[in-house]
């Protein structure tokens, strides 16, 4: 094992510290979670990476340590959801429309295991979202969004493959937004309705990604089931499972020279950083610890073996 983590280190991937380009992402998912109508979207966003040794900025959050350890972190992370056009939704036709939501919050995570290669990592999430609804003319708070998950990364040379499940909650706010219907909306064939707050589904996704130069790949799929959720009942949702697939693409413009190692190396690096915190402190030396020595007399500083034998060799 010792001979394969020095292998894999000595093939360790690195990439540049910062990175700064442009990408998109290409995907198919419902016009909302429940909704049994799906659209396809390209969306392009500014591609900004920084890898540093206590901050790091990625395609999905920004991670800062916490407790002086890796081994717990604590995120800003963010999510979203496309507007809604209602007249396009058969299920929300007359009623308002659905702006952008932003979701932003912090989200606590904890190492539970890796491997010694430290290709083979597992943590916890336990994220907090503020759901914001943004348009041009409209910005207003939405509710709150948590989605506690358990998460699993394999980083083998050059690939990174993922793997997630846990489950979501929403408040009643963030329900009512999405799945109220008020009474003025009320139709023969929808009811008005009030959701309330809860369990709002199991999610599993997955994804692949990697580095061809200057170019990112990532290939992911999400699926979402709602059986039991607080609005499974609301009128707009057509349907107990959602799914999500899509490509993202990624260009790399401009980059710093100095390199940082990432995938499983560093993974291990902060494993050790992290346990070398953690040790405790060697005890102090005591003074019996190591004999006292006399030198011999003529022999200049060469020792003896101690004064009871010198005075016995003057006796004799």
């Amino acid at each position: 094992m010792v001979g394969a983590i020095a292998c894999d280190r000595a093939s360790a991937e690195t990439r540049p510290k910062w990175e700064l380009g442009v990408g998109s992402v290409f995907y198919t998912q419902p016009d909302y979670v429940g909704s049994d109508e799906y659209r396809f979207h390209p969306i392009p966003f500014p591609w900004v990476i920084y890898r540093g040794s206590r901050l790091r900025l990625d395609r999905e959050s920004m991670q800062t340590r916490i407790f002086g350890t890796d081994l717990v972190r604590l995120d800003l992370s963010a999510g979203g959801q496309v507007s809604v056009d209602s007249d396009d939704n058969d299920r929300r036709h007359g009623m308002h429309d659905l702006d952008w939501i932003a979701q932003i919050g912090p989200t606590v995570k904890f190492r539970v295991a890796m491997s010694e290669n430290g290709r083979h990592v597992l943590d916890v999430d336990v994220p907090l979202r503020t759901a914001l609804a943004v348009d041009l003319d409209n910005f207003a708070y939405e509710g709150l969004v948590a989605s506690p998950k358990l998460q699993y990364r394999f980083e083998p040379d050059v690939y990174r493959v993922e793997a997630n499940a846990g489950l979501e909650f929403s408040n009643n706010e963030y329900n009512e937004y999405i799945y109220g219907v008020a009474p003025q909306f009320e139709t023969p064939s929808r009811r008005a309705y009030n959701p309330n707050g809860g369990y709002a589904g199991f999610r599993i996704s997955t994804g692949v990604s990697r580095y061809f130069g200057p170019f990112y790949v990532g290939i992911f799929a999400r699926y979402t089931n709602l059986a039991g959720a607080a609005f499974e009942n609301s009128p707009l949702v057509g349907s107990d499972s959602a799914f999500m697939g899509g490509i993202a693409i990624g260009w790399v413009w401009l980059s710093s020279k100095e390199m940082v190692p990432v995938g499983a190396e560093a993974n291990l690096a902060a494993h050790e950083a992290a346990v070398h915190r953690n040790d405790p402190a060697p005890p102090p030396s005591s003074p019996t610890d190591t004999p006292e020595t006399f030198p011999e007399p003529g022999t200049g500083n060469a020792p003896s073996a101690g004064p009871d034998r010198a005075a016995e060799k003057n006796r004799k």
